[in-house]
């Protein structure tokens, strides 16, 4: 992970009754976007901010400034609470779309937090806003996609 600096910051995610804690950390480089195409500066804090466990037993934690999900990372652009939704730059060092657009939705129904990563690869934040939303009427069943949206189980503010 390379030599700690003062740019060096700890996420630390606790765990519930057996699940051990996990800690994160990530370096100043995480920004690591070219400034052309990098978000704009977010300051809206999403509804949804905090430290959970998904359903698959994953961390996640959400800020007006990343989330972050089982070891990748996501610079928030926007956040609407009104529509429930967050859009997001995949980190440059993400696995898996590295440097695209990523829209995060997000649903209570059956007094749970569920939700869904709708977009992941788009090209621009303009296209991960205007896509189809996800359909969040069943949410343990479908709606994401091929597949059921994801249960958010708070464990941290």
């Amino acid at each position: 992970m390379g030599t700690p600096n003062n740019n060096m910051r700890t996420l630390i995610v606790g765990g519930m009754l057996a699940t051990p804690i996990v800690a994160v950390a990530l370096t100043g480089n995480v920004r690591a976007q070219e400034p052309a195409t990098a978000c704009p500066l977010n300051k809206t804090d999403p509804a949804i901010k905090g430290t959970y466990l998904d359903n698959f037993g994953g961390p996640q934690s959400v800020s007006a400034s990343f989330w972050f999900s089982e070891g990748a990372a996501f610079e928030v652009c926007s956040v609407d609470n009104t529509r429930k939704r967050i859009i997001t730059q995949n980190d440059s060092r993400n696995a898996f779309n590295a440097g695209k657009y990523s829209r995060f939705e997000w649903t209570t129904f059956g007094n749970r937090l569920w939700y869904c990563q709708s977009v992941f690869d788009a090209p621009d934040a303009g296209s991960a806003d205007a896509a189809p939303p996800a359909d969040a009427s069943n949410p343990v069943d479908k709606g994401c996609g091929q597949f059921a949206w994801s249960t958010l189980i708070r464990i941290g503010p």
